[in-house]
């Protein structure tokens, strides 16, 4: 009696043997679809759910191939504006010749460093392993941040402002909302109109947190409306120093903490808006 019953188990694994076998004959970098497709049906959905992971991890295998070409080509011109200018500086025949290439010099590397800052930040968020939300009084952590970027502000002439609640205590993590405020008040003062307003809104409720930023500069084209969340997208201030990342950071550290971000109307009819949707679990009123 055993030996029907061990032809028969040998028999219903040969199938599911020769397709593990092909799998694990496959060399490392090959992230095609299978090539040996199952002829049994119980294997179909085994060989359809592989199929669709490796679509996704060439997916994503692209995106980072993208990624760092776009990075090394943002860092590659303030680098070579760094080489230039050094070269000025030490053939220069005057003082005041080496003043300026200095000058250039200053903000090749200031450009290099908030390119590769950013970056760094980028991939903070990019990571999988999620960091653990801890209780967090939001407002008073944007209080502190909106204090760093009031210098920032006060240079253009620019009236920033928040409206939040004395307290708003929840559990959340913080680096990443951090990163999102950070970048949508930075981007609105950088874009936003010379001596214009940028307000900062913040709200909680029982289910999640709010965060709104709105600016009365010019504002966006709505034909790049779609692209303004992408990956070093610059739009239409080449001039304006930035490395065209802060959006696409706001919209990661969003996506880490389970929400969304949104482009809104801005204040009064002018400018631009972008609104930054949370979920908390275990939000305590202020």
């Amino acid at each position: 009696m055993l030996l029907p019953v061990w032809f028969s188990v040998r028999n219903g694994l040969a199938p599911l043997q020769r397709f593990a076998q092909a799998i694990t004959q496959r060399p490392p970098e090959d992230l095609g679809p299978l090539q040996h497709r199952p002829r049994h049906a119980e294997l179909l959905p085994l060989a359809d759910a592989l199929d669709d992971l490796l679509l996704r991890l060439r997916q994503r295998f692209d995106r980072e191939r993208v990624f760092v070409q776009d990075a090394a080509h943002e860092l590659r011109t303030p680098l070579a504006v760094v080489a230039t200018q050094a070269h000025v500086i030490a053939h220069a025949a005057s003082e005041q010749e080496r003043e300026r290439a200095y000058a250039v010099l200053t903000q090749a590397i200031d450009r290099a460093s908030h390119v590769a800052q950013q970056l760094l930040m980028l991939a903070s968020l990019d990571d999988a392993q999620r960091r653990v939300p801890r209780e967090l009084d939001v407002a008073q952590a944007a209080r502190g941040l909106l204090a760093q970027l009031a210098p920032q502000a006060l240079a253009r002439g620019i009236e920033l402002s928040l409206d939040a609640p004395d307290r708003l205590l929840t559990q959340l993590d913080e680096p990443a909302f951090a990163s999102a405020l950070q970048n949508l008040v930075d981007n609105a003062i950088r874009y936003g109109r010379a001596g214009g307003t940028v307000a900062v809104t913040l709200r909680g409720d029982d289910e999640r947190i709010s965060l709104h930023v709105q600016d009365d500069g010019p504002g966006i084209p709505a034909a790049d409306h779609g692209l303004v969340f992408e990956r070093f997208y610059r739009g239409a201030h080449p001039d304006v120093p930035g490395s065209g990342l802060g959006l696409a950071i706001v919209k990661q550290a969003a996506l880490r903490m389970g929400g969304h971000a949104k482009l809104t109307p801005g204040l009064a009819g002018r400018g631009v808006g972008f609104l930054m949707s949370v979920p908390v679990p275990g939000f305590v009123p202020g």
